[in-house]
Order: C-alpha cells, then sequence, then structure tokens
C-alpha cells in the first residue's frame, strides 16, 4: 500500500494526490472502502446538480442553528432524521447521549457551539432500543464503560419508584431513555457557558427569546420518527436554581434568565397560568366576541389586559375559526384555555 508522508512531494498543494486505486483502500477485512468514496463522489456530483453553488457556499464557513447531541448508535444520524443539510447542525454524540461533568470533549463542543456559533437550540436526542440504556439496567460490569454508563443507573435511582413500578421491561426501558434526556437537558442548565448566555439573551430587549433553547427529544428505530418529549422545565429549574445557579439575578428582572421570558419563578407552583413569549405562533378565539384580529389582540395587550382565551386547534368547539396569531407583545394565557404546556425553554 502506497503511503503519502507529510512533506512528500506527492502530497505538496501544487502536485495533486493520484487517485486511489483499489490496492490502496482495500482494508484488512476486504471491506473495500473504495466503495464509499464512490459512493461520496455521486452524493456530491447529485448536491451540484441540485444546487450548482451548494459546495461553493459550504467553503465559506458554518453557522449552524442547532446543536444535536445524541447517541452514537449507527441506526440515528442526525441530518438524516431530521431532513437538514450539511452545515445545518452541530453534532456531537456519544453512547447513550450523555452530559458529564468531566467530559472535556462534549463541554468543548458546547462551548464552542454556544459561544463562537452562536446556536440558537441545543438537542438532546436519545433513542428507544438503546444499547447503553439497557446496559445500565443490568446487573454486569462491562469493564471501563461502566463507569460511563454509571450516570444512567443515577437516573434510574433518582426514579426508581416510577421506573420499579413498570412491570413490562420493554416499557421500563423507554420511559428510562425519556427520563436520561430530560436529566441530561438539566445537565445542560447546570453549566457556565448555557447560563451566561442565556442571561445575556435573557436581557436584551431586541432578542424575542433567551437563547440556548433546550429541547429534549426522543428517536424511535422502529418508525423513523423523533418525537418531543412534554419536559416541564419550569417546575424542574424552579425547584432547583438556588443550587445550581451560576449568576444572579438582576435587580430589575421580571423571569428567572433560565426559563422563558415572561415566565415568573413564582408561577412554578401555580397551575392557574400558562405562558407565551413573544414570537410565538398560536391560535387563540375569544368565545365571547369571536376571533380576535392581529390588530385588536395588540391593541388589547398595549393597553395592559390580560386575555382569557379559549385555544380551539381549529374551532370545532366553538365553531368559531381562530387566528393564526404571530404576537409583537407578551400575553399571559389562562390554564382554563387548554393552551398546551410549556415543554421547552
Amino acid at each position: 500500500m502506497r503511503c503519502f508522508a507529510q512533506g512528500d512531494a506527492s502530497s505538496s498543494s501544487s502536485t495533486p494526490l493520484p487517485p486511489p486505486t483499489r490496492e490502496d483502500v482495500t482494508n484488512d477485512d476486504g471491506r473495500d472502502i473504495l466503495e464509499l468514496l464512490e459512493t461520496n463522489a455521486r452524493w456530491a456530483e447529485g448536491m451540484v446538480k441540485a444546487d450548482p453553488e451548494f459546495f461553493k457556499k459550504l467553503g465559506q464557513g458554518q453557522s449552524p442553528n442547532f446543536l444535536y447531541i445524541g447517541c452514537s448508535d449507527s441506526r440515528v444520524c442526525a441530518n438524516t432524521a431530521l431532513g437538514l443539510r450539511p452545515g445545518d447542525v452541530f453534532v456531537h454524540r456519544n453512547v447513550g447521549n450523555l452530559i458529564h461533568s468531566t467530559d472535556l470533549n462534549a463541554l468543548s463542543v458546547l462551548e464552542y457551539a454556544v459561544s463562537a456559533l452562536k446556536v440558537k437550540h441545543i438537542i438532546v436526542a436519545g433513542h428507544y432500543d438503546c444499547g447503553a440504556i439497557r446496559a445500565a439496567m443490568k446487573r454486569q460490569d462491562l469493564g471501563l464503560i461502566e463507569n460511563w454508563l454509571r450516570s444512567i443507573r443515577d437516573v434510574y435511582r433518582l426514579y426508581s419508584a416510577e421506573l420499579d413500578a413498570i412491570d413490562d421491561l420493554e416499557l421500563r426501558h423507554r420511559r428510562l431513555v425519556e427520563l436520561n434526556v430530560y436529566e441530561q437537558c438539566l445537565n445542560l442548565y447546570k453549566t457556565g457557558v448555557v447560563q451566561r448566555h442565556r442571561l445575556g439573551s435573557h436581557a436584551d430587549p431586541s432578542e424575542s427569546f433567551a437563547f440556548p433553547r433546550i429541547h429534549g427529544l426522543v428517536f424511535d428505530p422502529g418508525t423513523g420518527l423523533m418525537r418531543k418529549l412534554p419536559i416541564d422545565f419550569k417546575k424542574g429549574i424552579g425547584h432547583f436554581q438556588h443550587i445550581y445557579d451560576l449568576y444572579d439575578m438582576p435587580d430589575n428582572a421580571d423571569a428567572h434568565f433560565m426559563l422563558k421570558k415572561n415566565t415568573l419563578l413564582a408561577d412554578v407552583e401555580e397551575e392557574a397560568r400558562s405562558w407565551v413569549s413573544v414570537g410565538d405562533e398560536i391560535r387563540v378565539a375569544d368565545a365571547a366576541s369571536g376571533a380576535w384580529s392581529d390588530a385588536e389582540l395588540v391593541a388589547k395587550n398595549e393597553a395592559g389586559g390580560t386575555f382569557d382565551v379559549r385555544y380551539t386547534g381549529g374551532g370545532e368547539e366553538s365553531g368559531v375559526p381562530p387566528t393564526r396569531i404571530r404576537l409583537t407583545k407578551p400575553i399571559t394565557l389562562s390554564k382554563s384555555s387548554a393552551f398546551p404546556a410549556t415543554d421547552s425553554t
């Protein structure tokens, strides 16, 4: 097999490397790497046909909107599963999609994604039929990896009453997958880089929401679908913010920087209200007066009103066609409106 060492004339920028031969790229077990290179060439050709400027733009740098933290499982590919193109998502993967406070690899990815790339969203994605989760549910010693998987066992310990009450082992496994995603989301909230940037963006009036926002997803290999977990971050953060907060709240703040704007910590235990942030798109209809227009909603909100509205999801119940509204100012909805609970920050 020919090797091209750094500094060889054959590897200089003025003399391109010769194309690989099957002798060059066939590894010891007979797997032909050349087939992968040929597949790559066909993929690149197809991308150019679809967008002749694609690789020219891709070569100018990256500005992804998402950081994806997922499992190393070969069945779960972030770009493919989410339908994203190269350059759309910054990816970190490890066994069990874990965020360890001592994992400099994951923490370096997080720091770079949030501080340098300025991602607005962080996705923690677990998946059903996860080998790491299954391993952590068994009495066994797998050697070095047990030190890594112990944090999953710790998640089980935190929720042992709920998990042990599930007799079906497969359902118990699926629930632990979900709870592990939730705990890793909370681990992200504990980091200085996330708190620092959320504090800054929360206080910035030009930003419609504090970022990075964190979302917990689960992928089902049996269906190919991603599902967003109904996580109540408000309760989780509110209960333990006095332990994990690294920054003091500004004196003039009316909301905690780790929660959605206009979400008060005082409401963590209060089930009477849900909150909607500026920029959220919702469907609302007033049972008494019918659907509000965008102009009427803004006028009512500027007058300082608190709106008792009803979420219709299409108007079938009331017979009133709801108006699709993109909020330009904050609005408070009553819990009686049956508005879906907030599941991300």
